[in-house]
């Protein structure tokens, strides 16, 4: 994966420098080599090295460098606090582990 890697960071360099029948050619080779899906090839060409402005909590501005393969981690909140959890769980575990659809309330 990191040879991978190598071989995007190489050809971004060039593509960004390209034109658009050059583009093309980069894109096509770098499909060709690395096996990847066209239009995530072309993704990566375009996110690779990009330099992003960010606000942070304190107030301060940062320049942040995207990395193609960063992995995000998405949190969402918590639907239920520990006191419906429980009981929730129990139901669920009475009736079978139902998917979420069918544990609805009619009419939802």
């Amino acid at each position: 994966m990191q040879s991978r890697l190598d071989v995007v960071v190489e050809a971004a360099k060039r593509y960004w420098r390209a034109g658009k029948k050059e583009k093309g050619e980069i894109l096509d080779s770098l499909v060709n080599l690395t096996g990847y899906n066209r239009a995530y090839a072309s993704h990566l060409l375009d996110l690779c090295g990009k330099k992003v402005l960010v606000k942070g909590s304190d107030g301060k501005v940062y320049r942040v460098v995207a990395d193609p393969k960063a992995k995000r981690s998405r949190k969402r909140k918590k639907a239920y606090g520990p006191e419906v959890l429980g009981p929730l769980k129990h139901i669920w575990a009475i009736m079978d582990f139902p998917c979420g659809k069918r544990l609805a309330p009619k009419g939802e």
